[in-house]
């Protein structure tokens, strides 16, 4: 969906190595996070910025795509 306004880049950089208990919570967190960010600010284009390391950068990109925002990996 084209919009007009400039798009939100959200950079990501976290914890490889993720406690597994904390899993859940974390994804639910940044599920609910992408949700508020799109309700607020509907005309805008999210995207993601991330290294796509395992653990905490992976586990945001996978959100943001099951949120429908884009995702530019950064190698």
């Amino acid at each position: 969906m084209p919009t007009h306004n400039s798009p939100l880049v959200i950079g990501v950089s976290g914890h490889r190595d993720l406690r597994p208990d904390a899993v859940p919570r974390v994804s639910r967190e940044v599920d609910e996070f992408l949700a508020d960010l799109k309700l607020r600010l509907p005309d805008t284009e999210l995207r993601v910025m991330t290294g796509m390391a395992q653990g905490a950068d992976l586990l945001v990109a996978r959100a943001a795509v099951n949120a429908g925002c884009k995702v530019d990996a950064v190698l």
